[in-house]
């Protein structure tokens, strides 16, 4: 998830952010990456590998997610 300095950095914003994230990966069993600007732009960036290293995480975890929260 992108979190831009646009949108998200006000205390209410930040805070319903950090809820719904939360709200998604305990009851839903998402795995949310979040990224910013820095990640994406300039010689820091490393959006390409967090999303890898998210994506086998998500591989590697689906089968016991799956199960805890098939309806």
């Amino acid at each position: 998830e992108y979190a831009g300095r646009r949108w998200h950095t006000t205390p209410q914003a930040v805070a319903r952010d950090a809820e719904r994230v939360e709200w998604l990966e305990t009851c839903r069993g998402y795995q949310i990456d979040e990224f910013d600007h820095t990640n994406l732009f300039g010689p820091g960036q490393d959006a390409d590998a967090r999303l890898r290293a998210g994506y086998q995480r998500a591989r590697d975890t689906f089968a016991v997610r799956r199960r805890r929260f098939v309806y």
